[in-house]
């Protein structure tokens, strides 16, 4: 009898640690972010039709973010900003990472091609694009350092020249999208005009 209860209780053990084991292991796999999981498509970017047919990845990076995707005009190239400064688990989030180091990135809608039109750097922040110019250009927001006000930019995809858009002085702004000539942004107001404000987009 006694032999039968020690049986029972390894049994009831083994079932146990089974289930426990089973636990952890879909914990890490619905966050990878947050367990070490380091596979190429730990951040994605996804393509679907308004139906919700035909949803598949276009884009994957395995320690990357990518974020604010945008389909040109004419349906055959996407845009999205990248994030490059790593955190300390390695990862480049939006969200630790912040801004510094973000580029403007293209493709082609099924994920070739890819080419980053600003490049990143440690001291600059390139968000937030968007097509302009029927598809031959796009508008983005820059910030060339931790004290200095964003600002919006342009620049044509296939020459890689870049203009400055004016926007009121003394704003910070971000999100630009255009529509027939017409653009819209959000702006948060900075208090002593020098870009103190932008500290926290950094």
């Amino acid at each position: 009898m006694r032999h039968l209860k020690q049986i029972f209780f390894i049994g009831f053990l083994l079932v146990s640690l089974f289930c426990f084991a089973s636990c952890v292991a879909e914990l890490v796999r619905d966050s990878p972010q947050f367990f070490g999981y380091r596979g190429d498509g730990l951040f994605e970017i996804y393509v679907a039709r308004l139906d919700g047919q035909g949803f598949r990845s276009i884009v994957s990076d395995s320690w990357r973010q990518m974020s604010h995707p945008r389909i040109s005009p004419d349906g055959q190239w996407l845009t999205f900003t990248r994030y490059n400064r790593r955190c300390r688990d390695g990862l480049a989030i939006e969200d630790g990472a912040d801004y510094s180091a973000s580029e403007i990135v293209i493709a082609r809608i099924d994920g070739s091609a890819v080419r980053s039109l600003t490049p990143p750097s440690p001291v600059t922040a390139n968000a937030n694009s968007s097509w302009v110019d029927g598809g031959s250009a796009l508008i983005y927001c820059h910030c060339s350092g931790r004290h200095a006000l964003p600002e919006l930019r342009k620049i044509d995809v296939r020459k890689g020249r870049i203009t400055h858009v004016p926007t009121p002085t003394g704003w910070i702004v971000a999100d630009p999208h255009e529509l027939r000539g017409k653009i819209v942004f959000t702006v948060i107001p900075s208090e002593n005009k020098k870009g103190d404000l932008a500290d926290s987009l950094w």
